[in-house]
């Protein structure tokens, strides 16, 4: 508000505030802060003569954009965020856009007093809360405002978080898994036995291929040139990318992934269902993701003697994020990523051994009893088979028993002879 050529006039100013009607007098000349519509009514005193007159003074709300980072990346099992940094720009009175990579919104709990909040103790605090393990979402977060009274138009522009699958067209990624069965040795006792269950062994050094990370966001490049830091954690090779046609400002960020599979310690998850197995996987960044794999089909069951394959089906198999504190059905499914390698297992049932007879021989032979113990033959305690009233030794039953023989034989052969001879003679 001006006021030309009352240099000896006395001037009194009357403001109303078209959004409140409120009225304020002044002496002085006004200056107006804050946003919002105001009318000036000026009136100057010259002596007897007074002159009124009005004007408007009009203050727009500066518009200020808060954008959240859109990143994405290969699946690995754990959350994909880009929550280090929002990008906020304004539209000044100017009609500039003023670029600001609020590093420090998470850093430093907030932004005050700077080119885009020059009042005082003006600020945001924002908290990024976007994360997805697959499939896309929306970077989301949350905006904390200080003093912004009317001031300020906040726009908030969501970035877009996505995971890529490692199961797509164009290239085959899955993350293979062993899926093992089990070798079972039974000894044959007329009832059935059976091999179940399988396992996921170690893989150390497992290497998944090149994962791809990017960080990037929207800006006007017909009003501003904004240079970027975004780093991500560990080792990668950069690729810079400006797109200025398309007003996009993005690195990326491709590496590739040693990643290793390992048995995992799951004590304390009261929610894994039985059957289960359960694995971990641990990327470059040192963070493990809980697996369990379930569906498998391997089982084989017996009663005879022989080998029996335990065939391993892992064509409905499933896996599953393991949380430990949320149900089994309500587990993140992620059987996409994955595919199987199975071997299969084995039932063995073995024969009954031979039962062994404990024979006990010397240098004079042994008698076996068909249903009683072994009787072994020594020297001097075997019984006479002689009738005879004395014990003899080995050497004289042996001897009896062949002189015995021997005269049994001569009979049968004398009774022959003189048959024989009988029988000619009633022939003469």
């Amino acid at each position: 508000v001006t006021v030309e050529g009352a240099e000896n006039a006395t001037l009194s100013y009357k403001v109303t505030d078209k959004a409140t009607q409120e009225v304020t007098e002044y002496t002085v000349l006004p200056t107006f802060t804050d946003a919002g519509e105001y009318n000036v009514e000026v009136t100057a005193a010259f002596g007897q003569f007074t002159l009124i007159d009005d004007a408007d003074v009009v203050i727009t709300p500066r518009e200020v954009t808060i954008q959240s980072l859109s990143a994405r990346k290969t699946f690995d099992g754990t959350p994909l965020v880009a929550n280090d940094r929002v990008m906020l720009t304004a539209v000044t009175g100017e009609d500039t856009t003023v670029p600001f990579e609020a590093t420090e919104l998470l850093e430093n709990a907030g932004v005050y007093n700077n080119d885009i909040f020059p009042g005082e103790d003006e600020g945001i605090e924002v908290v990024v809360t976007g994360s997805v393990i697959k499939g896309e979402a929306a970077n989301t977060f949350e905006v904390k405002t200080a003093n912004l009274k009317e001031n300020y138009i906040l726009k908030a522009v969501e970035g877009d978080l996505l995971v890529i699958s490692r199961n797509r067209e164009d290239e085959d990624l899955r993350i293979e898994i062993d899926v093992n069965g089990v070798t079972a040795t039974y000894t044959y006792d007329g009832n059935a036995h059976a091999a179940s269950g399988y396992t996921v062994p170690d893989i150390t050094g497992f290497e998944v291929p090149e994962t791809e990370v990017e960080y990037s966001y929207e800006y006007d490049v017909e009003k501003a040139h904004v240079l970027t830091d975004l780093k991500e954690v560990g080792e990668a090779e950069e690729e810079s990318s400006e797109a200025e046609e398309e007003n996009v400002l993005a690195k990326v960020f491709r590496f590739f992934a040693p990643m290793t599979v390992h048995a995992v310690d799951t004590t304390g998850y009261d929610n894994i269902p039985a059957g289960t197995v359960t694995f971990g996987i641990t990327n470059t960044k040192g963070v493990t993701t809980v697996y369990a794999v379930s569906g498998v089909s391997a089982f084989v069951s017996a009663v005879n003697v022989g080998r029996y394959t335990q065939v391993v089906d892992a064509s409905e198999a499933h896996v599953q994020i393991v949380e430990k504190d949320v149900a089994a059905e309500d587990w993140l499914d992620v059987t996409e990523e994955f595919s199987f390698k199975t071997s299969n297992g084995l039932l063995i049932i073995n024969d009954v051994p031979p039962t062994s007879n404990n024979v006990t021989t010397t240098s004079t032979g042994s008698v076996l009893g068909a249903d009683r113990e072994p009787v072994t033959i020594v020297d001097e305690e075997v019984p006479t088979v002689l009738g005879a009233d004395r014990p003899q030794t080995g050497d004289e039953a042996n001897a009896f028993v062949w002189i015995f023989a021997m005269a049994t034989a001569s009979m049968i052969f004398g009774y022959a002879m003189l048959r024989r001879r009988k029988e000619e003679d009633e022939e003469a």
